[in-house]
């Protein structure tokens, strides 16, 4: 991840994006820098929006599969 991928993304986290909100925004992916087209989720506890593309988030590994072996 860049330092310009950091900054927009803690922008978005502090002050929020009203674009992103409203109809999604193309943003750079927190793990491979690639751009994607991210909505936002109503989440526990206000909206949250997508930080990952959707490649990082199919390769993702959960914490209970990591000791499992096969």
């Amino acid at each position: 991840m860049t330092i310009k991928t950091k900054l927009i993304h803690l922008k978005i986290t502090i002050f929020g994006d009203k674009e992103l909100m409203e109809k999604g925004k193309m943003l750079p992916c927190k793990k491979c820098d690639k751009l994607f087209k991210s909505y936002p989720h109503y989440g526990e506890w206000s909206y949250i929006y997508d930080s990952k593309c959707d490649d990082c988030m199919e390769t993702q590994v959960s914490p209970g599969e990591k000791n499992v072996q096969q």
